[in-house]
């Protein structure tokens, strides 16, 4: 165990001193020898990202907080990130496990570059500008009781934002093979809630074989959840309280977007409207704008005006045992093979 209060680290974790340099020494130390990094309760200021870089002598580490309420993160340099893994194929991150953390300010609170079978759990990530951003080749993670309020821009943003050193192989997806379960995302101003996207590289398959289960979308700005070139993703009990634009022009989860496609996409057992019953300020609950996608067991009354709908489809969505509500309950543009 790797105690970043001991000697010879020696942080102190008072939201005043700087603790950059003290954690990293600990990370880097865990990296060689394999273990835990342990952040006693306090408020850890940092002023640069972080970061967890393997290689061919690393060993897969634990970075564990005291609690999410208890050990808080705090970056205090606007533009720079809290937690990085990796940055090229070759500092690949590898089996490593991040728990029981607040961690709040800078740009991404985390950051997955190029990384492999990373387990997250009890994070809170609070006033960044994206929560967690992911690029390059990413698979097979677990994200479990994550819970990103008052972002920027997005709560979770999969693509390539800022391009990489050299993008990822072309043949392999942004992420693949990986879990979501039990996230909140919250307060979202100038970005989708959560956007799984391919970003600059084309066509190419942004996601697959993604699991998205019990996430709950509230007083977000825009798109609630959006997927473009995603094949074989499950949406399973997805919650969107409600858009707090009032021009219903965003959709609470949205298939396809522009030239990027849509893929092929499972909908299951999401409630789209305001728990109250009330107005959601939804164009449309359910928008499958290009692709396949199968929409089972699912609740969406927008209570937008009228022209809106609670399922629009302009390519192909199989609707099983849905209920729909509000004026235009179901809108198929034409063409369309639903």
């Amino acid at each position: 165990v790797f105690n970043v209060k001991l000697p010879p680290y020696n942080a102190v974790g008072n939201g005043v001193t700087d603790d950059t340099a003290a954690i990293q020494a600990a990370i880097d130390a865990a990296l060689v020898a394999g273990g835990i990094v342990w952040l006693p309760a306090g408020n850890y200021k940092i002023t640069s990202a972080l970061a967890f870089k393997s290689s061919s002598t690393s060993n897969a580490i634990q970075f564990r907080g005291a609690g999410k309420r208890h050990t808080k993160i705090t970056q205090a340099t606007a533009g720079a990130d809290i937690l990085v893994t990796g940055e090229t194929d070759a500092e690949k991150a590898y089996h490593f496990y991040f728990s029981d953390l607040w961690l709040s300010g800078g740009r991404y609170g985390l950051r997955l570059n190029a990384s492999v079978g990373g387990f997250f759990e009890r994070i809170d990530i609070s006033n960044t500008t994206v929560g967690l951003y992911m690029e390059g080749q990413n698979e097979s993670h677990v994200f479990r009781d994550l819970s990103i309020d008052g972002s920027s821009q997005n709560g979770i943003l999969v693509g390539q934002l800022n391009g990489g050193a050299a993008g990822p192989p072309l043949n392999y997806p942004v992420l693949q093979k990986s879990l979501f379960e039990k996230i909140r995302v919250a307060g979202t101003v100038g970005g989708t809630a959560i956007k799984i996207t391919a970003g600059n590289l084309g066509g190419q398959q942004s996601s697959g074989a993604n699991t998205f289960r019990r996430i709950l979308l509230e007083s977000n700005k825009k798109d609630g959840f959006e997927l473009s070139a995603s094949f074989n993703t499950i949406l399973e009990g997805v919650t969107n309280e409600e858009a707090l634009d009032a021009a219903n022009t965003y959709s609470g989860i949205r298939i396809g977007a522009g030239a990027l496609g849509g893929g092929v996409v499972t909908i299951r057992d999401c409630h789209l409207q305001g728990i109250d019953g009330g107005s959601t300020s939804f164009k449309y609950g359910i928008e499958v704008a290009s692709g396949v996608a199968l929409v089972e067991n699912c609740f969406t009354g927008v209570g937008g005006a009228a022209g809106t709908a609670d399922i629009y489809v302009a390519d192909s969505a199989p609707i099983l045992n849905s209920f729909v509500t509000a004026s235009a309950n179901l809108s198929i543009a034409s063409g369309a093979r639903p």
